[in-house]
């Protein structure tokens, strides 16, 4: 079974202790296996983004249930801390106003509150997690494939909307891609769900990752060996 990476993106995943949210994942290009997925754990002011090893991702046994994460509280909370992904979302105080008065005259400092609510979580936290963002800097980030250019041998294709792995093996193995021109969608007895090529219910173009036959260093674009007569695009 297919499963698209944009639909489990920012959910909610069960855990054995709460909830966390998926928010990235890593993958080795060449053969296509998610090894690690970036989590987020933690409150609004103490939210944390660890890595878990991908094959610990369960899709729901009933329809309606949730994904889960099949590892113990006490190993998430202990997992390695992808910090690069934590570098835009930290909160930045120069926006905030050095003092606020409230609804009935009294005055308060956001900034000393913040600094209060920290302190009080320092005296909670848990021995340092190993560093993770070395365990994925030979991997690529799902997340930044997604509105890459995409070619083919003759011309441009069209942008990346999604990345299509396998649940049972945790394989990326189609690439959909949003055409620059429209497409024919599937009649409604053809069933591409489950497949890596041809388009999809939403007019996206799939090919199989194993197409891919170029993808510079920088990350700018791919390109893909098939042409735009085989795939019924006109030329721009």
């Amino acid at each position: 079974m297919l499963q698209s990476f944009q639909d489990l993106m920012n959910r909610s995943l069960s855990t054995d202790g709460g909830k966390a949210k998926l928010r990235e994942a890593f993958f080795d290009p060449g053969s296509g296996l998610v090894r690690y997925l970036a989590v987020e754990i933690g409150g609004w002011l103490d939210t944390t983004e660890v890595l878990v090893e991908a094959d610990r991702l369960a899709p729901p046994q009933e329809e309606g249930q949730v994904w889960t994460l099949r590892i113990a509280e006490a190993d998430l909370e202990a997992a390695p801390r992808w910090h690069e992904g934590m570098a835009e979302d930290r909160v930045d105080l120069r926006a905030w106003p050095p003092v606020l008065v409230g609804p009935f005259g009294s005055t308060y400092s956001p900034l000393l509150m913040f600094e209060q609510m920290i302190a009080e979580q320092r005296e909670h936290e848990l021995p340092p997690a190993p560093d993770g963002d070395k365990l994925v800097r030979p991997l690529e980030e799902i997340g930044s494939w997604m509105g890459l250019p995409a070619f083919c041998t003759d011309g441009e294709i069209g942008t990346v909307a999604d990345l299509l792995f396998e649940t049972g093996t945790h394989r990326v193995v189609s690439v959909a891609i949003a055409p620059k021109t429209a497409v024919s969608s599937p009649s409604d007895d053809e069933n591409t769900s489950d497949s890596t090529t041809g388009i999809d219910d939403q007019g996206r173009i799939r090919l199989p990752l194993t197409g891919l036959r170029h993808r510079p260093k920088q990350g700018t674009h791919l390109v893909f060996d098939t042409s735009l007569d085989a795939l019924n695009l006109d030329p721009a």
